[in-house]
C-alpha cells in the first residue's frame, strides 16, 4: 500500500512550531481535485484550491492542504483517524493565515525646507520633527559623516544644525534607513560664504595721501614732476565688497630752487684821484658772499663806499644752492693840475 506524507508549518502565537504529517490512503480516501466549498468536521466553511486535496471517505469530501489546521489543539485528529504533526504557519479558524507582522516604517519631517545663516557664522538651524512606525530598536538621526544628531523613536521641533549650501538628515532603526530629508542654507543678504562662514560684505575706501615724492629733475632752476600715493586698505575689500573708486597715485608739477646768482656793480664807475664810489652787490639763492678787494661781512647783498688811488677791480663770490661770482672795474684817473702863468 503506498503512503502519502504531507508536512507543514503552524507558527502558534508564541511562535512555537509544530510539523503535521498525516498518512492517507489513496485508494480508501477516493481524492478529487475541486474547488468547492464544503464543510469539514468542525463545521467551518473551508475552500479547497486546486492546489489542494480532498478526502471523500468517513463523511467527506474534506479539503486537505498545508493551510488546514486545528482550531482546538495542534494534535486535532483526522477524520481518518490519521495523527497530524504541526510544522507550518498557525492559521486562522477559518484556514486564512494570520496577518503578516507589521512593517517597520518613518518619517522626518523638517519645519521649513531652508534657513538663513548670519554673518560671521557657519552655519543656521532647522527644526525637524520624526516618529518611528513599530520600531525594532531606538531610532538615531544622523548627517554625513556618520554624525548623530538625535536619537530616540520620536522627536518634535527639535533644532538641527545646517552647513552651508545644503544638508541631508537620515533617520534610522536596527541599520534600516527609515526616511531622509534635505534642506537647504544660504547666507544673509550683504554677507557671502567665503569658504568657513557667510563674511559680511566690506567695501573698500582710500587711506590718506602720503607726503610728495622727489622731483623727477634736480638741477637747479629746473621744472619737473612728483608724486604722492594713497592705499585701498581703510578698509580692505572684503567677501566680494567694491574697490576704491579713483587712482591711488597723483602727480603734480615740481621745481628746483633757483640757481645761485651774484651782481655787484660800482657807481659811478669812474672816479678821480681822492674821489669815492659807492660799490654794491646782490644775490640769488645764495646762502653766503665774500668779495675781493673789499669786504661783504658775509653778507649775500649790501654796499660799501671804496675810494682806491688806482683803478681797482672788485669780485664777489657768492654761493649757495650753485656758486655765482661776479665782478666790477672801477676807473680811477689822476686828478688834473692846473699851473698858473
Amino acid at each position: 500500500m503506498k503512503i502519502i506524507f504531507f508536512t507543514f508549518i503552524i507558527s502558534v502565537f508564541s511562535f512555537l512550531q509544530f510539523s503535521i504529517v498525516f498518512a492517507l490512503n489513496p485508494g480508501d480516501l477516493g481524492c478529487q481535485y475541486s474547488s468547492d466549498c464544503t464543510p469539514n468536521p468542525g463545521g467551518e466553511s473551508h475552500c479547497c484550491l486546486p492546489s489542494t486535496m480532498c478526502a471523500s471517505t468517513g463523511g467527506g469530501p474534506y479539503c486537505y492542504s498545508y493551510e488546514y489546521q486545528t482550531p482546538y489543539s495542534y494534535e486535532y485528529p483526522s477524520p481518518y483517524g490519521y495523527e497530524y504533526q504541526y510544522q507550518y504557519e498557525y492559521q486562522t479558524p477559518y484556514g486564512y493565515p494570520y496577518p503578516t507582522p507589521p512593517v517597520m516604517s518613518g518619517t522626518l519631517t523638517p519645519a521649513i525646507q531652508s534657513c538663513v545663516i548670519n554673518a560671521g557664522s557657519s552655519s543656521c538651524t532647522i527644526n525637524f520633527s520624526w516618529n518611528t512606525i513599530n520600531p525594532i530598536a531606538t531610532s538615531a538621526v544622523t548627517k554625513p559623516v556618520n554624525v548623530t544628531v538625535a536619537t530616540g523613536n520620536s522627536g518634535s521641533t527639535i533644532p538641527f544644525s545646517v552647513k552651508y549650501n545644503t544638508e541631508t538628515f537620515y533617520l534610522y532603526n536596527n541599520a534600516v534607513l527609515l526616511a531622509q530629508s534635505t534642506v537647504s542654507s544660504s547666507c544673509i543678504s550683504g554677507s557671502v560664504w567665503n569658504g568657513s562662514i557667510c563674511g559680511a560684505v566690506v567695501n573698500g575706501n582710500w587711506s590718506g595721501w602720503s607726503s610728495w615724492g622727489s622731483c623727477s629733475v634736480s638741477a637747479c632752476g629746473q621744472t619737473g614732476t612728483h608724486n604722492r600715493t594713497r592705499a585701498c586698505n581703510n578698509p580692505i575689500p572684503q567677501n566680494g565688497g567694491a574697490n576704491c573708486v579713483g587712482s591711488s597715485i597723483e602727480t603734480e608739477d615740481c621745481s628746483t630752487p633757483a640757481c645761485t646768482v651774484s651782481n655787484i656793480n660800482v657807481n659811478p664807475a669812474i672816479i678821480s684821484t681822492g674821489q669815492s664810489s659807492t660799490l654794491s652787490w646782490s644775490s640769488v639763492s645764495a646762502t653766503s658772499c665774500t668779495g675781493t678787494n673789499f669786504s661783504t661781512g658775509g653778507a649775500t647783498a649790501g654796499s660799501v663806499v671804496v675810494k682806491p688811488n688806482s683803478t681797482t677791480t672788485y669780485t664777489i663770490n657768492c654761493n649757495g644752492i650753485s656758486s655765482s661770482s661776479g665782478s666790477a672795474k672801477l676807473t680811477v684817473r689822476k686828478k688834473p693840475i692846473f699851473i698858473e702863468n
